[in-house]
């Protein structure tokens, strides 16, 4: 699940910490 395209602005920095876990 993309969740961060759902919420590109609160997730971004979250998604790039876990980048590896949220694909």
């Amino acid at each position: 699940m993309d969740v961060i395209s759902l919420h590109p602005d609160k997730y971004k920095v979250f998604a790039l910490s876990a980048n590896t876990d949220w694909e």
